[in-house]
């Protein structure tokens, strides 16, 4: 009686022990990620040096290879040269920054771009795609969004800057002044309708698509700027990044024109990705 009693506790404890390993394999497999998940980037950026920019991405937790190279398709030989930042991606998986989980990582993979002089090709190009190699010889193509990059374009010392401030709520301010009377001909990007109902930028508190162009500018005539990224509350461009470089185009007295940047005109989606929740509402979508 007593060698039957242990046979049946051992017996439901094995089954006990199967079922409680079936659902977590169940758990493990509805968790698991086939490749990593790129997020969509929305940049608009003016190459004047070479500059960083970042590519946001979720891997499994468990997922320990990292990016050894990185190509764009769509990026013209003669036009740049984008490789890794080793110099900042160096935490122990390879990326600039990492937010840990119990089974995803959010990562920040830092990229160096690289302006070349010769340019036979196009003033602007546009990626959308990237193809991605690991550490352990697999390869991804994917899906990063709108990457707008501008190149030879004619910059100006018409407007010289006084300050620029961003802040972790995702605003930002800037100003400018001149030394000379001055038009502006326009502010804008070339992601005005991505950003629709989401961001706004203001000159001296009115929004820059209500202006109308083109402004006189008295000398030593103190601009300010003023942007903000506002999502509402079912709006899936929260889990989007974004980088603008603004746009002014101005002219002098004598006719010179040129463009100025409005920078730190950007939104990164750490607060939505604070805990584990928000990635898998993200990645259930």
């Amino acid at each position: 009686m007593h060698y039957s009693k242990n046979t049946l506790i051992l017996k439901y404890g094995l089954i006990v022990v199967l079922v409680c390993l079936i659902i977590s394999i169940f758990i493990y497999m509805q968790f698991f990620l086939d490749e990593p998940v790129f997020l969509k980037h929305y940049y608009d950026l003016i190459m004047y040096e070479d500059m960083r920019m970042s590519l946001h991405l979720i891997t499994n937790s468990s997922d320990k290879r990292s990016v050894y190279k990185i190509e764009f398709p769509q990026l013209p030989d003669d036009f740049a040269y984008i490789e890794l930042d080793y110099s900042i991606n160096n935490n122990e998986d390879g990326y600039f920054r990492t937010r840990e989980f119990a089974h995803y990582n959010y990562n920040e993979l830092s990229l160096l771009i690289h302006v070349l002089e010769e340019n036979d090709s196009e003033e602007s190009i546009v990626l959308d795609k990237a193809v991605v190699h690991y550490s352990d010889g697999d390869s991804q193509e994917a899906d990063i969004g709108k990457i707008i990059l501008h190149k030879d374009v004619r910059r100006t010392d018409i407007l010289t800057s006084t300050f620029s401030e961003s802040s972790n709520d995702d605003t930002s301010s800037a100003g400018f002044i001149s030394d000379d009377d001055i038009i502006i001909e326009s502010i804008k990007s070339n992601l005005d309708e991505e950003l629709s109902g989401i961001f706004e930028l203001k000159m001296d508190g009115e929004d820059v698509r209500d202006l109308n162009y083109p402004i006189n500018i008295s000398a030593k005539e103190p601009l300010c700027f003023e942007s903000q990224f506002k999502f509402e509350s079912e709006d899936d461009r929260v889990y989007n990044v974004y980088d603008i470089h603004g746009r002014i185009t101005a002219a002098d007295s004598q006719g010179n024109k040129g463009i100025k940047r409005i920078l730190n005109l950007n939104y990164y989606p750490w607060e939505v990705f604070s805990n584990e929740r928000g990635i898998i509402q993200y990645l259930r979508r």
